[in-house]
C-alpha cells in the first residue's frame, strides 16, 4: 500500500466516514519477518484504528498475526484461518458447539439460535443433522453425557425419524445401564427405519435392521442380569 501513497488506507478512511452498509467480511493478516511484514503490520493496525474510529456494524472485521512468517510464508496460514474465521459467520462448527457447551446455564440449541440471530452477513448455513449427531457422539466420547443427549434430542426435534440419533441415544443409555431407556431408543430406531425404508437401498436397510434388532436383544438381555 505504501507504493501507491497509501491509497488503500486513504480510500478506506473516506468510505468508512460515509457509514455505508457493506454486509461483508474483511480479513487481514501479517507476519513479522522481513521489511514488508514489518511495514504491513502497521497498515493492519491503522485499518483497525479506522474501524474503531468509525464503527461499522455491517462490516465484519478480523485479523491475525502469524509469528515467524514472511511476505510469502504468511499466505498459507492466512488462507486457512481467514476461511475458518469467515465460515463461522455463516454457521456453527464443532469449536463453537464446544464453546456453547461450557455455558451450563443455557441449552446449546438456544445459544446456537441466538448466535445466528446476531450474524450480519446475508448468508447463513444451518447445522446439518448428521453433524449435530456427530457432535453428540463427540460429547459422548468425552463423557459429557448431558450435552450428548442435547444434541441427539435436537436432531430428533428436526427429524423424529433420524435413525442414527435414536441408535446413539440407545448406546448411551446402555453404557449408563439405563436399559429400559436403551430398549425404547433402539425400538424407536427400528420404527424410524421402517419410515425411512423407501429412501434407502435394500442392502443398507437390511444391514441396519439386523443390527438394530441385535441392539434390542442385547439391551433386553442386559436388563435381566
Amino acid at each position: 500500500v505504501q507504493y501507491f501513497d497509501f491509497q488503500v488506507l486513504k480510500a478506506a478512511d473516506a468510505h468508512l466516514q460515509k457509514g455505508e452498509a457493506y454486509h461483508k467480511f474483511l480479513y487481514y493478516s501479517h507476519g513479522d519477518v522481513g521489511s514488508l511484514e514489518h511495514e504491513f503490520s502497521q497498515h493492519v493496525t491503522h485499518m483497525d484504528s479506522l474501524l474503531r474510529q468509525y464503527p461499522t456494524p455491517s462490516l465484519v472485521w478480523e485479523w491475525d498475526y502469524f509469528p515467524n512468517t514472511d511476505h510469502w510464508s504468511v499466505v498459507a496460514p492466512s488462507w486457512n484461518y481467514g476461511l475458518l474465521r469467515m465460515s463461522r459467520h455463516f454457521g456453527v462448527d464443532q469449536k463453537l458447539i464446544e464453546d456453547f457447551a461450557k455455558n451450563k446455564e443455557q441449552p446449546i440449541k438456544d445459544q446456537v439460535s441466538r448466535y445466528y440471530e446476531t450474524k450480519i452477513l446475508d448468508f447463513s448455513v444451518p447445522p446439518a443433522m448428521r453433524l449435530l449427531n456427530y457432535y453428540g457422539s463427540e460429547f459422548d466420547e468425552m463423557g459429557m453425557l448431558e450435552e450428548a443427549l442435547q444434541m441427539y434430542d435436537w436432531v430428533l426435534d428436526l427429524d423424529p425419524h433420524f435413525v442414527r440419533a435414536h441408535r446413539s441415544k440407545g448406546w448411551l443409555f446402555e453404557r449408563q445401564k439405563q436399559f429400559n431407556k436403551a430398549i425404547a431408543a433402539h425400538e424407536a430406531a427400528l420404527a424410524s427405519l421402517e419410515v425411512k425404508k423407501g429412501e434407502m437401498d435394500a442392502e443398507q436397510y437390511g444391514y441396519d435392521k439386523k443390527y438394530i434388532k441385535e441392539d434390542i436383544e442385547d439391551a433386553r438381555a442386559a436388563s435381566k442380569k
